[in-house]
């Protein structure tokens, strides 16, 4: 693909191109967690969500790991790729491989002998410890899975292939869909077996990512490169923003189930469990906005193209604010429909929970999207404390400064509101951050 003298018309259609095949894909990889949700609470139970939701905090770490070093080794590849650097650039992907391996190696290790103790630390009560430990067995030690499948993802996507890394991903979630249903239906193996078969997804794509190498159509190389604790730190820096958006769904998981249960006990967390899996899907979606225009904007900004870099940062808003438009209507609209997916027992409870839950929630949806694309916009172009600083302050430190001053006042909802108020702050933060950088490119 050509990316010297590109025209607003063909920018548009790149842009297309990459988000939507991005977006595609990262709705498909957060089915993961969906569908293991739906499978539980209606083959297992409701009562069996509250350990489900005690876990995903650990999902959460294991995919910022995965996508910290990946978008990391990406973004630098696709700086040095525009810049003509190609033997830098496969350097940078050798030392993505050994980030890979040496965190696959970590979460070896925490599945082999830490799986209970890391469940009472997520706040696993004795009731539900043993079945939270059940999930995080293959979630941990089949870890290295979606730690590679997330690099090539990344690389791939770098090296002209977003189709690939989009179906790859997808048909890896249709694999976990008819695995979870086998697993859990026929086999009984409850939440070992949803945790198993999420795990089958990373392989899969793995399997279909290969052919883009067995084609010859890969140009990121393996080359025994000179090794470098800089040029490793280097990869996690650039990272860091992805994980920190990452994680941060996990640590918000953490903080509401201490506070949910004070509040409203194991109900709660169950309500929560519905409204964190629609988030997710939310999230993800508004992640492959962000992951689609790396590659366009790190190769623009790479040669010189700092017009066309801010005007696909100027697409990718208006498509988030759409998007955000969207889903705060169906919140609002659909509520009962959306937590009938999950509610098998009726509980009527848990329904007035949720629903009060998602309708304070949803606001947030509105310009999440958007701090989301300009947290990939500022990391694309190498702005590293902005994006940093946007991505710990939107996923982490308002959020939990929010749950510490509303909940006193407003009980449970207080703790739904945390996530729209910290969401909206995070914005305006985010649009003196552009404000900011384009003065500072442009008086250049």
């Amino acid at each position: 693909m050509e990316w010297d003298d590109l025209s607003l018309h063909h920018l548009k259609k790149m842009f297309f191109h990459y988000v939507s095949n991005s977006v595609i894909g990262m709705a498909g990889l957060s089915f993961n967690v969906f569908t293991d949700t739906f499978f539980i609470a209606n083959g297992i139970g409701s009562h069996a969500l509250a350990p489900l939701n005690v876990a995903l905090p650990m999902f959460s770490f294991v995919s910022a790991m995965a996508i910290m070093s990946a978008m990391g080794c990406a973004t630098r590849y696709a700086l040095l790729k525009a810049g003509k650097h190609d033997k830098e650039a496969d350097a940078v992907f050798a030392h993505g491989l050994v980030a890979a391996l040496l965190q696959s190696l970590l979460l070896l290790v925490a599945g082999l002998f830490f799986t209970r103790p890391l469940a009472v630390l997520l706040g696993a009560n004795e009731a539900i410890a043993a079945d939270t430990a059940q999930y995080l067995f293959p979630l941990l030690t089949l870890g290295f899975l979606f730690q590679f499948n997330q690099l090539f993802i990344c690389m791939i996507r770098n090296d002209n292939a977003p189709a690939l890394a989009m179906k790859a991903m997808v048909i890896g979630n249709l694999v976990n869909i008819v695995l979870d249903y086998v697993f859990i239906y026929h086999f009984h193996w409850g939440l070992f077996g949803a945790s198993l078969a999420s795990c089958f997804s990373p392989l899969t794509s793995l399997l279909i990512l290969s052919t883009h190498k067995l084609r010859h159509r890969n140009h990121f190389h393996w080359h025994r490169p000179k090794w470098t604790l800089a040029l490793l730190g280097s990869i996690y820096r650039i990272g860091i923003p992805s994980f920190i958006n990452e994680i941060s769904s996990g640590i918000v998981m953490l903080a509401f189930n201490y506070l949910l249960l004070k509040y409203g006990g194991n109900t709660a967390i169950a309500a929560y469990g519905i409204i964190a899996n629609l988030a997710l899907i939310i999230q993800a979606i508004y992640s492959g906005i962000g992951q689609g225009i790396q590659p366009i904007i790190s190769h623009l900004y790479g040669s010189g193209q700092i017009s066309l870099s801010f005007q696909t940062a100027r697409y990718a808003v208006v498509t988030a604010a759409s998007l955000g438009i969207l889903f705060v209507g169906i919140a609002f609209l659909f509520p009962t429909q959306l937590i009938a997916i999950f509610n098998s027992d009726h509980n009527a409870a848990l329904e007035a929970i949720a629903k009060t839950g998602i309708q304070l929630y949803s606001p947030a949806f509105l310009v999440a999207g958007i701090s989301v694309s300009l947290t990939s916009f500022f990391s694309s172009i190498h702005a590293v404390n902005e994006s940093t600083i946007l991505s710990l302050g939107r996923g982490i430190i308002f959020v939990l400064c929010f749950l510490l001053l509303l909940p006193p006042f407003f009980e449970q909802n207080g703790v739904w509101l945390s996530i729209p108020a910290a969401e909206w702050l995070s914005f305006f933060i985010a649009c003196y951050f552009l404000i900011r950088i384009y003065r500072r490119l442009y008086q250049k």
